[in-house]
């Protein structure tokens, strides 16, 4: 697979995870091993990696990157987890605080079981660029 792909003004990146030098940035399931601010931390972190890989694909620039389209949120939680959005929510107030209006994006935040990993959270984003 392709770590980002782009389509006119859009580049559609591979689904991020909280990745660190030392590897995942809170490891395990929300709402047991990993507590909701821990998951938000980590979202924030998907999205600099996210912004870092952009960086590549735009051989440096990030001046390019003109707004965000699509925000998808995926949440490592049990069934009776509820709490999704505020979770995502962290991502998504990273990304328009970076970017301002530009930033404001279409959004779904959901959960799944397991996630690659055992990452806490997966994002899936759609940048805007020049």
């Amino acid at each position: 697979y392709a770590a980002w792909r782009r389509d006119g003004n859009q580049l559609w990146m591979a689904g991020m995870v909280p990745m660190t030098a030392q590897g995942i940035l809170h490891p395990g399931m929300v709402g047991a091993e990993v507590s909701v601010d821990q998951a938000r931390e980590a979202a924030v972190l998907c999205v600099m990696n996210s912004l870092s890989l952009a960086a590549r694909a735009l051989d440096g620039d990030l001046d390019r990157l003109t707004g965000c389209l699509k925000l998808t949120g995926i949440v490592r939680a049990g069934a009776d987890f509820t709490d999704h959005p505020a979770v995502i929510n962290a991502a998504s107030q990273r990304v328009v605080d970076l970017l301002g209006e530009d930033g404001l994006h279409a959004r779904i935040a959901w959960g799944t079981p397991s996630l690659p990993a055992n990452a806490p959270v997966l994002l899936d984003i759609v940048w805007l660029v020049a």
